[in-house]
């Protein structure tokens, strides 16, 4: 399994309109459903992180579950893995939710490498963690990085190189994209990202195609998902 950012980005795409009404906390926008708990927007929050929602909400609509990282959203819908060290210590809920999918050993093993890489990049344990983690009934799962207009960050990369490495479970790379009239759902296409180049709308590496399809499954709601992949052949 590997960290993908440095390879491919998925593009989400987004109505700026209803951003607009998202960000103005008006309940009529299309994402408010799927939005971050109201509760929690402060800080660099305060927006109420907008391009998870946007990428949630368009991999809700594809028929996938989405864990947003923060252990306050409501109802089961936040997760820890590599962040929040004293959570983890205490063992809180949204970390102890991970050990459905990955083995409690592995999740040890992971942090023990995670912590001592933090540490020699910014000289902490916090952060790590990608935005969103994804799964369905038939055994897809995988993790998600959101970007809006920055770059992925060393401390990301060092932590999901290792995530994908000792879970055996791919983080992928979203990035969020302002086109007038999409819905969440629609639009989806994958774009190559040469080293030290800006990206490209290209043809995908084929091995990175095979691996995302393989998160796909056979059931009529990944069907668009599918199809999406299909025409990068």
């Amino acid at each position: 399994m590997v960290f993908m950012g440095a390879q491919a980005e998925l593009i989400v795409p987004y109505d700026p309109d209803e951003r607009k009404k998202y960000e103005e906390r008006d309940g009529s926008s299309i994402f408010h459903q799927n939005g971050y708990s109201v509760s929690l927007w402060h800080g660099i929050y305060k927006r109420g992180r907008f391009p998870e929602v946007a990428v949630r909400a368009s991999l809700k609509a594809l028929g996938f579950s989405v864990l947003i990282s923060d252990p306050g959203m409501p109802t089961e819908g936040g997760y820890i893995l590599t962040h929040y060290a004293g959570k983890r210590r205490r063992l809180d809920a949204a970390f102890q939710r991970m050990f459905q999918w990955f083995p409690e050993a592995l999740i040890t093993d992971l942090n023990r490498e995670c912590d001592d890489l933090k540490r020699s990049v910014s000289g902490n344990r916090g952060g790590g963690d990608p935005d969103l983690f994804v799964f369905s009934e038939a055994g897809d799962r995988f993790f998600v990085e959101v970007k809006d207009k920055d770059e992925i960050k060393e401390k990301q990369r060092a932590t999901f190189a290792s995530i994908a490495r000792i879970l055996g479970c791919d983080v992928l790379m979203a990035r969020v994209k302002a086109e007038s009239g999409a819905r969440p759902g629609d639009g989806l296409r994958l774009v190559s990202r040469p080293a030290n180049t800006r990206l490209q709308p290209t043809a995908l590496d084929p091995i990175v195609k095979r691996r995302l399809k393989r998160h796909v499954s056979r059931t009529r709601p990944m069907q668009g998902f599918t199809e999406i992949l299909l025409q990068m052949e």
